[in-house]
């Protein structure tokens, strides 16, 4: 009686270790091995500039448990020699 339960049970192991094996397969030699290399470029259309900002330092701890923040900073960059706003800032 038991074994009635299991009857097909090895049909569909085998069935599926066989559906694994031919993916495993395909995506092994079917991917594309040929090695990946990066293009490193010398010239940018617009050089790195580095701009000194006002008011840093440490942020404040909070004077109290809870919700109640420190002091806030107010960071601020004079940014000169550009035309347009900075874009890409990282």
């Amino acid at each position: 009686m038991i074994l009635e339960k299991f009857k097909g049970f090895g049909t569909t192991i085998g069935f599926t270790a066989g559906i694994v094996a031919v993916a495993a397969f395909a995506l092994h030699f079917g991917a594309n091995n040929a090695p990946v290399q990066a293009i490193q470029t010398t010239s940018n259309a617009v050089p790195s500039a580095t701009f000194a900002g006002t008011g840093v330092g440490n942020i404040p701890d909070a004077t109290a448990c809870g919700p109640t923040p420190g002091t806030p900073l107010n960071v601020s960059f004079n940014v000169t020699g550009i035309s347009t706003a900075p874009s890409n800032v990282s």
